[in-house]
């Protein structure tokens, strides 16, 4: 199969999958204008899809942030995902970029509300989108711009695939893990902690973006993290007999704990995860004494990838985005003040990664 020319930049309009697409394939990437467009330090406690619609802080950087975010994506990336505003197209054709928009037909739109609302976008969102369908391909129209128009819930991937742009990824297995995960998830714990497990999904994803980490494993390890929360004390039992690990697992002291413990063996007796992925479930609750940093993103995603977080809590939020090891120090330095007030210690092994931090320092 001949595959056409590499170094294309698409324009595509919000639902037509690029997310999905940049995930699957290594040569593609989609550029969330979102990250350079707003400030949202002040919504790092919001999760990403439900910010849309929302008022955020302009960024004084934008356009040309994004611009030579473009650029640089095409010296790396075959394809290269991007935003579909009347602004930035004009910047785009300022800057002579070669260009596709895609968007969907008007008789598709009704499928592309269902994806907005699985993806948990606002109604204020969607109307937005609806309301803007219009003049946005009037204005496709006027530029006389290249044009992908998806039909029959159609994606942006099905459209490159079948005009060889692309050549199927038949090994990726991403999707089809993610949802055995939450089927399983779905049958094990309450709807809050199945929102819970999103969430943290969701920001360990967001931190191994900014840390230049595996995001899919990140998503993953972060959703599976506590799949054994619910576990009953029989099955706990079952587990540690199972795996010949200490009985003292079962006692009281380690009923906020032993979870995660369980937890890593679920995922690699079901889900086959790594050894990295199973370590970081298993010290997601205490951390321990020397992590990597893809250990410390899921522990500190755990903690930040909740709704209405504190202000103490967002402060940590946004430290993490800047140093792993300074957020988790906070986190652990107010948690054991806290445990203190209730008559109790924090873990040795927390204990000592705060020693080895201020040691190193």
């Amino acid at each position: 199969m001949c595959v056409k020319r590499k170094g294309i930049i698409i324009a595509g309009y919000s639902g037509t999958g690029k997310t999905t697409l940049a995930k699957k394939y290594k040569n593609v990437i989609d550029l969330d204008a979102s990250e350079y467009v707003y400030d949202e330090t002040d919504l790092l406690n919001i999760d990403i899809e439900r910010r849309k619609g929302e008022y955020r802080k302009p960024n004084p950087n934008w356009p040309g942030n994004y611009i030579e975010a473009i650029k640089k994506s095409l010296y790396k990336y075959d394809i290269v995902l991007v935003w579909d505003r009347e602004d930035i197209i004009e910047e785009y054709i300022k800057n002579k970029f070669n260009f596709m928009v895609c968007y969907p037909s008007k008789n598709d739109l009704d499928n592309y509300v269902r994806r907005y609302k699985n993806r948990g976008n606002s109604d204020k969102y969607i109307k937005m989108k609806l309301n803007q369908y219009d003049n946005r391909i009037k204005l496709y129209d006027e530029l006389k711009l290249e044009k992908v128009i998806l039909n029959n819930n159609e994606t942006i991937e099905d459209w490159l695939l079948k005009n060889n742009y692309l050549v199927k990824n038949e090994n990726y297995n991403g999707d089809r893990m993610e949802e055995k995960i939450k089927l399983k998830l779905r049958e094990l714990v309450d709807d809050k902690r199945y929102n819970h497990s999103i969430m943290v999904a969701d920001e360990a994803r967001r931190l191994a973006k900014n840390y230049n980490l595996d995001e899919e494993v990140a998503y993953l390890t972060g959703l599976c993290h506590d799949i054994a929360k619910n576990f009953t004390f029989e099955e706990n039992e079952k587990w540690i007999d199972k795996y010949n690990l200490n009985k003292e697992l079962l006692n009281d002291e380690y009923k906020k704990m032993i979870h995660a413990d369980i937890g890593a063996l679920v995922a690699k007796e079901w889900f086959d995860f790594s050894d990295e992925m199973c370590s970081a479930i298993k010290y997601h609750t205490i951390c321990h004494s020397v992590m990597t940093d893809f250990e410390k993103i899921i522990f500190i995603a755990d903690k930040t990838g909740r709704d209405n977080l504190s202000d103490e809590m967002i402060e940590i939020k946004e430290l993490s985005y800047k140093n792993l090891d300074k957020a988790i120090i906070k986190f652990l330095i107010n948690e054991e003040k806290y445990l203190k007030s209730k008559g109790l210690e924090l873990h040795q092994e927390a204990k000592t990664f705060i020693s080895n931090y201020k040691y190193n320092k």
